[in-house]
């Protein structure tokens, strides 16, 4: 007969209570009062981000507060603002009245990082034509606005809008190379200077909910192997989401944070589930994967089917649409939700592109560096670095050409509970059959 009492299952659910009181003590402490607006604001505050720059405007944020302004004067991370404009209830101010009191109000720290991110985004300007340039600095410094109009109207279009800023991605590559790179420093030390490192990026590229994220399940991971612990990525994800919402109660509002970690989650959940269908169906066929990874997709392997570089590229193929798909399955209805459309063509341009986004960054990390040694050297590895965004650009150029892969879904809020509500019963489902059966 089952316990009546379960230990483990009360400390979780005294967990989960303790963080709501918690979150719900910090969000009524910060969270702005909307019902007077809108209504005649002044705001002093430091501009501790680099401003988003358009061809006719640019934005920027202070505290809560979204600014949108003209493109001139630019206005830069450090400056003493002083603000003046009508604030709406979507806590934006839109082309107001503004006054630069003081400069270089930051910490000297996060002004030299910010300083060498506009360097190295200087080198990529350099060394690449645009929107090659504005593609790099995009996937390595998270700035966007070299890339023009157009070219980012194409890639919302393509469904690659994420593509281009850092995300949990670059700093899990970062998190592997500079911990393998440090193992001579001790198991203590190359978690200290792993820790710093990831710390220090995040600050230069600006942390952004995707980056703040990502930062804090980094850097669990990388104390759960200092601890010669198990890691469980879902549970670095939760933890560091609830850890995250505590410091910043308002994060759970922001979109990008959303869609961030429904990626995540949706990508450690689903993509087991859609693989395991894969061996169903290839089993069905007659045609077992012969493969000794456990993790190996049906087509993998070499001992029964003839032709094996064609098997091990659909393999690969394959892989790529389950990934794409398991990141997809939890975002897209919040994304047409938010905005009304949906891109079809997200499947194929992410599948056709996706794969050549690690070289890029890897050629382009390696063309900045070689830029600060020599101009010589820069231009010499920027070679590789622009056949591969040359490619990534034809691509998006070519596909959104053919069809614009715009489905227009007016989505209400219940749409969003069913959805996610079916998924999670179907998990559960699946979840169940799955233990059972082994």
């Amino acid at each position: 007969m089952p316990p009546i009492f379960n230990r483990q299952r009360f400390i979780e659910i005294l967990i989960i209570t303790l963080f709501f009181i918690v979150w719900q003590w910090r969000y009524s402490s910060v969270k702005i009062d909307t019902s007077s607006l809108p209504s005649k604001v002044k705001i002093v505050a430091v501009l501790n981000e680099v401003p988003y720059r358009a061809s006719y405007s640019q934005r920027f944020r202070l505290g809560q507060v979204t600014v949108t302004t003209r493109a001139w004067p630019e206005y830069s991370f450090g400056q003493l603002l002083q603000v003046e404009g009508i604030l709406e209830p979507n806590l934006l101010i839109k082309y107001p009245r503004i006054q630069v009191l003081s400069q270089n109000q930051a910490s000297q720290l996060a002004g030299g990082l910010i300083s060498f991110r506009q360097k190295l985004a200087g080198l990529s300007k350099k060394f690449l034509p645009e929107p090659q340039a504005g593609l790099v600095n995009g996937f390595l410094l998270g700035i966007k606005s070299g890339l023009g109009g157009e070219f980012e109207e194409q890639l919302r279009r393509a469904g690659l809008t994420h593509a281009v800023v850092v995300s949990g991605y670059n700093l899990n590559i970062l998190a592997g190379v500079v911990s393998a790179g440090t193992v001579w420093l001790g198991r203590f030390g190359s978690f200290a200077f792993s820790s710093l490192a990831l710390v220090a990026f995040s600050l230069m590229v600006g942390c952004q909910p995707p980056v703040a994220r990502a930062l804090a399940m980094s850097l669990l991971a990388l104390w759960g192997k200092y601890l010669g612990r198990p890691r469980s990525a879902l549970r670095l994800l939760l933890v560091g989401g609830l850890v995250l919402i505590v410091i910043d109660p308002l994060l759970p509002f922001s979109l990008s944070f959303q869609l961030s970690f429904l990626a995540v989650l949706g990508l450690l959940l689903f993509e087991p589930v859609f693989s395991a269908g894969l061996f169903r169906i290839s089993a069905a066929f007659g045609r077992p994967n012969h493969s000794n990874s456990k993790d190996a997709l049906p087509l993998e392997g070499t001992g029964a089917w003839p032709f094996g570089k064609i098997k091990s590229g659909l393999a690969f193929i394959l892989r790529e649409f389950l990934t794409i798909l398991s990141a997809q399955i939890l975002i897209w209805p919040l994304l047409a939700f938010n905005f009304g459309t949906f891109s079809w063509l997200s499947f194929p341009s992410n599948m056709l592109v996706g794969w050549t986004i690690p070289f890029s960054m890897l050629f382009g990390f390696l063309m900045m560096l070689g830029g600060i040694i020599s101009p010589f050297l820069g231009t010499v590895l920027s070679w590789p670095a622009w056949v591969c965004l040359t490619y990534f650009v034809r691509i998006v150029d070519l596909l959104t050409t053919w069809w614009t892969g715009q489905l227009t879904m007016e989505l209400g809020g219940w749409f969003l509970w069913v959805y996610y509500v079916l998924l999670a019963v179907g998990y559960w489902v699946w979840h169940q059959r799955t233990r059972n059966t082994k």
